[in-house]
């Protein structure tokens, strides 16, 4: 600016920091800087142990709790979680079902 004193090492120092700081805030709102989300694909399969284009589809297709926040996917532990519970007693109470008519069904003969 005209007629303002030039910046010190002090002052560009200081303007870095805010900076920094800045930028550390903005990051935490965008990443895992909060540490009950999962973002992105990736992190998601990383918690349940599949790749990342698995999760997609169980997201897709079989309802997998995660919302878009921009250009990813965030969900949180204890959603998958108890999602992942649910679909075990699904699946148990579909393989109890089976049994039974089985167990009806006189044998061939």
């Amino acid at each position: 600016m005209a007629g303002s004193p030039p910046l010190t090492r002090a002052d560009l120092e200081q303007i870095e920091a805010k900076l920094n700081a800045i930028h550390r805030v903005l990051t935490g709102l965008h990443t895992n800087g909060h540490p009950g989300l999962l973002r992105g694909y990736a992190a998601i399969g990383a918690h349940v142990g599949l790749a990342p284009s698995t999760v997609r589809g169980y997201v897709r297709s079989m309802g997998l709790p995660a919302v878009r926040l921009g250009r990813h996917r965030v969900s949180s532990p204890a959603l998958i979680d108890g999602w992942l519970l649910s679909i075990d007693r699904m699946k148990r109470k579909r393989l109890e079902t089976v049994h039974s008519r089985q167990a009806r069904v006189p044998p061939k003969g």
